[in-house]
């Protein structure tokens, strides 16, 4: 779609009907997918609409101010998505009640593109950042994450969990791929930015 049919307001927005966790940069065919997995019950989820536990909260028409209530597998989480300016997507999301142990649980972004752009990942930085038709996209978070891995598709992402003893290998071997995971822990709140073009004030 081109970038100027679209309010420049409105080009990071919740695109995404049947995934109303995701959000989208229309023009570049930019996805963030917040997904989540519970060993407890060997459970992955991408939070579809009409999950049990998945509520909308307050949304502004053009995505800057969106929140939601998610819960899986016992596990219940708030996120929330702001745009501090229209090339910058926020969002941090805190652990409400935990049904398992922090480690047990994991919150995922899947960042994919349309165009199939490769990413890399800075373990010193701890910045993910892509070139996406000429413009530069990096995902970085408060706090470096955990484990990044790379995968065609959510599918591929998915099946990992479904075969426990090939995430555990992959974690000690220091496997580095382009879905950031991220353990929720006690003390709440995560925060990652994401910019396309060139970062506000540069």
């Amino acid at each position: 779609m081109s970038e100027s049919i679209i309010p420049l307001e409105r080009r990071w927005n919740s695109w995404d009907a049947e995934h109303p966790a995701a959000m989208r940069y229309l023009p570049l065919g930019l996805d963030i997918d917040l997904c989540a997995y519970a060993a407890s019950r060997n459970a992955f989820t991408r939070f579809p609409a009409g999950a049990e536990g998945l509520r909308l909260g307050p949304r502004q028409i053009d995505g800057d101010g969106i929140a939601l209530d998610l819960a899986h597998a016992g596990t219940e989480l708030r996120l929330a998505y702001d745009k501090p300016d229209p090339f910058t997507l926020r969002g941090r999301w805190q652990a409400g009640r935990m049904a398992e142990w922090g480690l047990r649980f994991w919150v995922m972004l899947a960042i994919r593109c349309d165009d199939g752009s490769e990413w890399v990942f800075d373990p010193e930085s701890g910045e993910l950042a892509a070139e996406i038709r000429g413009h530069r996209v990096v995902v970085k978070g408060e706090r470096a994450p955990l484990l990044t891995t790379f995968h065609a598709d959510i599918g591929a992402l998915q099946s990992e969990y479904a075969f426990r003893e090939i995430l555990i290998a992959a974690a000690i071997q220091g496997a580095i791929f382009s879905v950031v995971k991220a353990v929720i822990d006690r003390q709440g709140a995560r925060l990652f930015e994401k910019a396309t073009g060139e970062w506000p004030g540069s």
